[in-house]
């Protein structure tokens, strides 16, 4: 058997509890931070979403814009062309 002596000395820790009440306040401190965030996140996600979809039909409508344009700026040349 080896000698006493020559058995190495456990480290002696920190009381446990102290270190997990530490932690517990910590983050309860920066629970709310991190809800706030992701409540953050949800919200933009779902805005680019709702955009993603809205767009979809703008492509067809840019014609129809255009014609629109075309025609107002026609008919505001023609009013000031009376005067």
């Amino acid at each position: 058997m080896p000698a006493l002596s020559d058995v190495p000395v456990v480290p002696t820790l920190p009381p446990l509890l102290d270190v997990l009440e530490d932690v517990q306040i910590e983050g309860a401190e920066v629970l709310p931070e991190v809800q706030q965030s992701l409540d953050q996140i949800s919200n933009t996600l779902g805005s680019v979403q709702g955009a993603s979809s809205s767009m979809a039909p703008t492509p067809n409508k840019v014609p129809d814009v255009k014609t629109a344009m075309d025609s107002t700026s026609a008919e505001i040349t023609q009013a000031l062309d009376k005067l």
